[in-house]
């Protein structure tokens, strides 16, 4: 018998050099903030708000990614980094 762990919030993170465009997928909100320490603090204290324990998934994106992983160390938040396959495009 496997015991899944149940969180309150799914959130996905794209990740690109601008920008963080996050997707809260049990209150359907969508929140942009800057890929930048104060952007992502930012974002850390919106999630907050949110109740109970929230798991986070993001794509590495060509080194994009690190400030924010950088971020989440201190904090107890828990992630995925998902790997997806190169398509082969629309044929």
């Amino acid at each position: 018998m496997s015991i899944i762990k149940r969180y309150c919030g799914y959130i996905g993170i794209y990740i690109s050099k601008p920008a963080l465009d996050i997707f809260i997928y049990s209150s359907g909100k969508y929140i942009q903030v800057a890929n930048r320490s104060t952007g992502i603090k930012e974002l850390f204290k919106q999630l907050k708000s949110e109740s109970g324990e929230v798991f986070l998934a993001f794509e590495p994106t060509g080194g994009y990614e690190r400030l924010f992983m950088n971020e989440l160390v201190p904090i107890e938040i828990s992630y995925q980094i998902i790997i997806l396959q190169l398509s082969v495009g629309l044929k």
